[in-house]
């Protein structure tokens, strides 16, 4: 309810913010989903915790910028929404950046030591709250820098204390879960390691749109909230192991895109760039046509050796031409092997096998037992 809820609000006042409840919807339907296909797997009430506090979060963000900002008045408590909205980011963060990396894929700890770490990640949850929740402060530019309507400016010492806390455990514990995540990965076999690849794969796209959307929140808050939502889905594939061993194939195609779409980025800055300052033409729409041009004539340059990959493969792998006469030579064995033993026997094998396997087979012959078949008497 609480997702219907904050898209009918965002909807009504056409805020992109709507777009953050992407997050809490992908972990609402990967935690239900391994619930029912994996019923005893503690990752499902996990991943269901972690959409219902994303989605508190989201509802309080969205209602309080419709009822202050977009429609003042229009809705109830709009002063205590504004108030929720300073601290209850605090367990969604929390709960997804440091309980969830230190229990994948299984939902444990990897020894009953790394409880101090669980507990100190959940003591952040009241520390940044509270923190957060009486401090003389405003709400940042997506709230048009609102104050904090309850403020305690006789105790703004202590939750500034509790604001240093928070961090400082923050950062030791993120320490922590990222020692934790390498020693999973060294102890563990093959399907939990690929489990993890598909895990830290989003790490970096979900960092990159943390950080794009505290320096431009408006811009890119669809690309967060689609991000965000990478999350969920990669850990459901993980978790269910379905397509759990293309990993490697998507990591190979993503990082061949990135390169492929820099090269683009590039080529079209320096043409702009060229013409600007060279030309003096400026940003006008026939050098951005002809910018865009030359980078799509970069990017066919670029893409021929890559498919050329793709298609032979490299030399010695089974798509590459080398692997290809091997595989071609092991098919063609099979109907080798159904030749006489006289003619296997002037193979490369060691002269002291050849003579023992006609020692055996002349042994047989004399006994009157009956041969293999295909090899003459």
């Amino acid at each position: 309810m609480l997702v219907a809820a904050t898209v009918v609000l965002a909807v009504m006042d056409r805020d992109v913010y709507g777009a953050l409840i992407l997050a809490a919807l992908g972990y609402a339907l990967v935690g239900s989903l391994i619930l029912a296909r994996r019923p005893g797997h503690r990752m499902g009430p996990l991943l269901c915790a972690i959409a219902l506090a994303i989605a508190f979060s989201d509802f309080v963000f969205v209602y309080t910028r419709y009822t202050l900002i977009y429609s003042p008045g229009s809705l109830p408590f709009g002063t205590a929404f504004l108030w929720i909205t300073a601290w209850g980011f605090a367990p969604a963060a929390c709960l997804t950046a440091f309980v969830l990396p230190l229990v994948f894929p299984d939902g444990r700890l990897l020894s009953r030591r790394w409880r101090p770490v669980l507990w100190a990640a959940l003591l952040i949850i009241p520390l940044l709250a509270v923190g957060r929740a009486f401090i003389p402060d405003n709400m940042g530019s997506s709230l048009n820098y609102l104050p904090n309507p309850y403020p305690i400016p006789a105790a703004e010492p202590v939750f500034e204390v509790m604001l240093l806390l928070a961090v400082g455990s923050g950062l030791i514990v993120l320490a922590a879960v990222s020692a934790s995540v390498v020693l999973r990965w060294r102890r563990s076999g093959q399907v939990v390691r690929l489990q993890l690849n598909w895990f830290l794969a989003t790490i970096p796209i979900l960092v990159a749109g943390i950080i794009a959307f505290d320096f431009f929140p408006d811009p890119v808050t669809m690309a967060f909230g689609i991000a965000g939502g990478l999350l969920p889905v990669a850990i459901g594939v993980a978790v269910l192991r379905y397509r759990l061993y293309e990993i490697d194939v998507i990591l190979s195609r993503a990082v061949l895109y990135a390169v492929l779409s820099a090269v683009v980025a590039v080529v079209y800055l320096a043409v702009v760039a060229i013409a600007g300052g060279v030309f003096g033409v400026g940003r006008s729409l026939g050098v951005q046509v002809l910018a865009t041009v030359i980078a799509a004539l970069a990017l066919a340059v670029f893409r021929r050796p890559g498919r050329a990959v793709r298609r032979h493969g490299p030399a010695g792998t089974p798509g590459g031409r080398g692997g290809r006469r091997r595989v071609g030579a092991g098919l063609g064995g099979q109907d080798r092997g159904r030749q006489p033993a006289s003619s296997l026997c002037r193979g490369r094998a060691p002269a002291g096998k050849v003579l023992g396997a006609r020692g055996r087979l002349g042994a047989a012959a004399r006994r009157g037992e009956g041969l293999p078949p295909g090899v003459p008497a």
